[in-house]
């Protein structure tokens, strides 16, 4: 038996093998961007922390705005040629760094322009991607090949920064820049031999308006129960839950006496759980279903902040590494059960429109809830924030809950959940 034959079947097709290792190429330079250009502009361009932060919100920024309308231009396409601009657009953006380095033209707000810029292909390519899997696999093996992406993003966000750190301590951050950019040429050169899906769909009549295209989009997902509920279940993870992580970290550092080793080896151990529970979701589908996966995994997501809420300086470096093992873990296992139902339940000529809807609502749902985290944390403490964000996480389940999900056994039963849904629209009419 050959190691192919003990592996799920989607290892056994060649597109898919190919397509997953350009796509860990490309989440490997990501990673390692995460650390190399904020280290340029520090230790280059003398950057304050104010413009480091800003230099992260420019690359989610295009997310904001551009996120509900991106999806029209990855429906109207190839997926797959959107992905090979996204991919040749970044390694040309990051190979500008060295070279206006090396000319002496390299200052803030060229960084600033190329986190920008960086972000729009990576939104683009973001869309694309999801959108492109339904069209190369079946149903059923949705969830173990968004599985064996999430556990390449978990790997490559582990690694890559530490891989990132000597290799600027040896030739330099600007130098280093280059390992990033050839990362996305390598990837992009692994995806021209993905030979079939991601074919543009496609329509019969005049071309539609983007912004028509845009309320298809949104309406189909408005009206369908089933991705109404997960955008709401977005909602509530990232604005909620996601967006007050940045509060843990000041808490376990100010109010449970945790220094900066403890807090990083915390956070370390406690991210091992994102390759666990990438490794984890086809097993659970077949213990659990894929509904009960996917609301048990929101309800425990939401533990994590409670956790470092009702710890104290004794037991803060455990409860800690608890809180991101619960969160990392249970977060990844709904991240693809969540995905895997979207690529069921949406036809392949609206997949952009949709996914791009659900990356507005995520980046979005994040960008607000931090600023509001911040705020509220001022007003009643901390403490009492991350607890509040604790509760509010259990709306995720409770959208979740209260939809046609939770019925699911595999991604196969969309179909049937599907035609209830439009059975039950039309008696409602008439």
């Amino acid at each position: 038996m050959s190691i192919l034959d003990r592996l799920p079947p989607i290892w056994g097709l060649s597109d898919f093998r190919r397509f997953w290792t350009a796509t860990t190429a490309a989440l490997f330079g990501s990673a390692f961007g995460l650390i190399v250009i904020p280290l340029i502009a520090a230790l280059t361009l003398d950057a304050s922390p104010a413009d480091i932060g800003l230099l992260g919100f420019l690359e989610l920024l295009p997310y904001l705005l551009f996120g509900l309308f991106a999806g029209v231009w990855v429906d109207r396409f190839s997926r797959r040629r959107v992905m090979l601009v996204c991919h040749l657009g970044r390694f040309l953006v990051l190979c500008g760094i060295p070279i206006a380095y090396l000319s002496g033209t390299l200052n803030l707000p060229f960084l600033l322009a190329t986190s920008f810029v960086f972000g729009t292909f990576s939104l683009f390519f973001d869309i694309a991607h999801q959108a492109f899997l339904p069209s190369l696999l079946e149903r059923d093996e949705l969830v173990s090949a968004n599985g064996a992406m999430q556990f390449s993003r978990s790997a490559a966000e582990l690694s890559g920064p530490g891989i990132a750190g000597p290799v600027i301590a040896m030739v330099t951050a600007p130098a280093a820049v280059l390992v990033n950019a050839f990362s996305f040429l390598a990837a992009a050169v692994l995806l021209l031999r993905v030979r079939r899906g991601g074919e543009a769909v496609s329509r019969s009549g005049e071309p539609a308006s983007v912004l028509s295209d845009t309320r298809e989009g949104l309406v189909y997902v408005l009206r369908t129960r089933m991705l109404r509920a997960i955008a709401a279940s977005l909602f509530a993870v990232y604005f909620f839950v996601v967006s007050i992580s940045i509060l843990t970290i000041y808490y376990a550092s100010t109010q449970l006496g945790l220094g900066p080793t403890q807090i990083g080896v915390a956070y370390a151990l406690g991210s091992v759980g994102t390759l666990i529970g990438a490794s984890i979701n086809s097993p659970l589908m077949r213990l659990l279903g894929l509904g009960r996966m996917v609301w048990m995994s929101a309800l425990l997501s939401g533990l994590g902040p409670l956790l470092i809420a009702l710890a104290t300086p004794g037991n803060g470096f455990v409860m800690l590494i608890a809180s991101e093992a619960i969160v990392s873990v249970c977060g990844t296992v709904f991240a693809v059960g969540q995905v895997s139902i979207r690529q069921s339940v949406t036809p392949d000529f609206i997949q952009g429109r949709m996914n791009g809807f659900m990356r507005f609502i995520g980046i979005g749902s994040r960008a607000v809830g931090s600023l509001v985290a911040g705020v509220v944390g001022d007003l009643i403490g901390v403490r009492a924030t991350l607890a509040i964000g604790s509760v509010g996480g259990l709306l995720a389940f409770l959208s979740i809950w209260y939809s046609p999900i939770r019925r699911l056994r595999t991604p196969e039963d969309v179909t049937q959940e599907l035609a209830s849904d439009w059975l039950a629209e039309r008696s409602d009419d008439a």
